[in-house]
């Protein structure tokens, strides 16, 4: 338990050094204009950003499904709240009839709004490189669908393993929540709506923050 437990801290610490040294690189290395967006505010590590989204390009269908599995990992969300007040409400201990694990689950929650309210209206690294309605320019890095799928999607997988005693159906219930995360990682690639480095930045924010959910939670259900 205790070697997992280091390993599981190492691995998030070098995500989390890797997320800051992705924003550094973003205000500091190859900042300038990107085609076709000369009058959109300045890009870090352009050049790359660029090959990139002429590589990747748009699907509207992938921006679809995109939008579809992130309201399905706002529905799982629901689900575990509701777990949560029903452990309350059943329980006899108050606030500590709610399961450890549901309380890290919670906080794993917590931590992906938090970062994205920061991200989206304090420290705004960059924005998307598709105008919204009215020619405006939205706030993009992190991903924040990238992000939601990562913590959200691979926290359930967790818990399933934990808190369903049929091991075939918690096997099924935890690959399933592997693929939608990474389908939405894909989808949200292809869809166009983010340069690479907003994925990227959202792939080791998301890991980092899973990473502590696994340190909080522990083995208990």
């Amino acid at each position: 338990m205790k070697k997992n437990t280091s390993k599981t801290l190492i691995i998030g610490l070098a995500f989390a050094f890797l997320f800051a040294l992705l924003v550094l690189c973003l205000l500091k290395v190859d900042v300038g204009h990107v085609a076709p967006f000369p009058v959109a505010p300045k890009l870090g590590l352009s050049s790359f950003n660029e090959w990139a989204r002429k590589l990747i390009g748009h699907n509207d269908t992938a921006y679809e499904i995109s939008q579809i599995l992130g309201i399905m990992a706002l529905a799982v969300c629901f689900c575990f709240v509701v777990v949560g007040v029903y452990q309350l409400v059943t329980g006899k201990k108050g606030l500590k009839s709610i399961s450890r694990g549901i309380w890290a689950v919670w906080f794993l929650y917590a931590l992906t709004v938090a970062a994205y309210v920061f991200f989206e209206k304090v420290f705004v690294v960059n924005y998307r490189p598709v105008f919204e309605e009215g020619l405006k320019l939205a706030p993009s890095f992190p991903s924040s669908h990238v992000l939601l799928g990562i913590t959200v999607y691979l926290s359930a997988s967790d818990r399933a393993g934990k808190m369903i005693d049929n091991n075939a159906l918690a096997t099924l219930v935890s690959v399933i929540c592997w693929l939608l995360a990474l389908a939405l990682l894909v989808c949200r690639t292809l869809s166009g709506v983010h340069w690479a480095t907003d994925i990227l930045g959202a792939v080791f924010l998301g890991i980092a923050f899973l990473c502590l959910y696994l340190l909080i939670s522990g083995d208990k259900k």
